[in-house]
């Protein structure tokens, strides 16, 4: 079995590591995070080269890509920015995918092509203060009044809420059964009345922001939900089986970027007449950093 990129996998890594040679060198990246800024200008440029869409099919202005060529580019974007790559996987696979496998057609004409276009933004939102590992805790109501759903609660860890147009937000609208059934998505406007933000602090991808999320009486109409009623658990887990490769693959980058940085400190640190990368026991950390 062959496990080697092909030759267009190559270029395309390549196009992606000249890009962010370009366009997100890393006093642009260190900048951003002190400031805690999200990186508008870079969004808006990986748009420009049609990576947002590269997923999605050519008929809602995608190219129609695979997943793995996704994650060659999630991996590349983040070696010199984790906001980069976060940028990717939050919008083509937390919401772009989700969409596309379970919204109806006119949600996918709403949303798909602005995301393309990088003119919609979008969070996605599990996490409360007491479900988090245990996810099918979520106690987040919507209650059903006329055409609309009125939804009441928090939600805690929703990278890239207070930036986003839309939140792919996940409720109870059953209390009544087993806590694996019963649960729904919605896509929330982020602008609806009743929707408050705060953001959680942190020490690392401060450009990306964490937010905390606090619904009260908050009206979303029910053609926003997005799958059917109820059966949001089963949509989740494809949702997550995803993110884990997305997020897996910003690890890998941001590791990478981190060995590199260690192996060229240690060609450029001479110690005892010598670079301490001629040291047996600092050849061995770097082997073993590569490795790993």
């Amino acid at each position: 079995m062959e496990f080697a990129f092909n030759e267009e996998q190559e270029m395309l890594r390549q196009i992606a590591r000249d890009f962010v040679k370009r366009e997100c060198p890393r006093e642009y990246a260190r900048e951003l995070d002190e400031k805690a800024e999200y990186p508008y200008e870079l969004h808006s440029k990986i748009a420009q080269m049609g990576w947002l869409g590269l997923t999605i099919p050519e008929k809602y202005g995608g190219s129609g890509g695979s997943l793995l060529n996704l994650i060659i580019l999630i991996e590349e974007l983040s070696r010199s920015m984790l906001a980069a790559g976060n940028i990717l996987f939050r919008n083509t696979v937390n919401a772009g995918l989700s969409i596309l496998r379970h919204g109806t057609e006119e949600q996918k004409q709403y949303f798909l092509p602005p995301m393309i276009k990088g003119e919609f933004l979008f969070a996605f939102s599990l996490t409360e203060p007491n479900a988090g590992s245990d996810a099918a805790a979520v106690t987040t109501s919507a209650v059903k009044d006329g055409d609309d759903y009125v939804l009441n609660g928090d939600k805690v860890f929703c990278t890239g809420a207070e930036i986003a147009n839309y939140i792919q937000l996940v409720v109870r609208t059953d209390a009544t059964g087993p806590k694996h059934k019963g649960i729904s998505v919605f896509m929330m406007d982020t602008k609806t009345p009743g929707v408050t933000m705060r953001r959680v602090g942190k020490i690392v991808n401060k450009s990306m922001a964490t937010n905390q999320v606090f619904l009260d009486n908050v009206r979303i109409p029910e053609k926003n939900v997005l799958g059917k009623l109820n059966e949001g658990w089963n949509n989740i887990l494809k949702t997550l089986d995803f993110e884990r490769l997305c997020v897996a693959a910003m690890c890998v980058g941001v590791s990478q970027a981190i060995q590199e940085d260690a192996l060229q400190y240690a060609k450029d640190r001479v110690q005892f007449g010598r670079p301490i990368a001629k040291f047996q026991a600092i050849g061995h950390k770097l082997a073993d950093m590569q490795v790993r």
